[in-house]
């Protein structure tokens, strides 16, 4: 929660801290290269929480209709703890 401050005052915020979220070629099978990942502008997307990951750790995952293999974004300051691996913010819309 937030507290307001100046003409805020007696009023609050709840919200959820934002994070940016990678993809990361090893959330990929061998076989897709990170950079043929692209998403639709109606790509579904859920937020879940992967208790193998890292101890514990938020992810999105989802999967486009017309793709094979789902995604998974992981939060950007656990990307390369798994090791040396190549890892995109921006996916291209198709």
């Amino acid at each position: 929660m937030i507290q307001g401050k100046g003409d805020n005052r007696q009023k609050r915020k709840d919200h959820k801290q934002s994070v940016i979220s990678v993809f990361q070629q090893d959330d990929r099978a061998k076989s897709q290269n990170i950079n043929d990942l692209y998403l639709s502008a109606d790509s579904k997307a859920v937020a879940g929480f992967s208790p193998e990951l890292m101890g514990g750790i938020e992810t999105i995952s989802g999967r486009e209709s017309n793709q094979k293999e789902g995604f998974t974004a992981i939060p950007y300051f656990v990307w390369n703890n798994r090791g040396i691996s190549k890892m995109k913010v921006w996916i291209p819309l198709k």
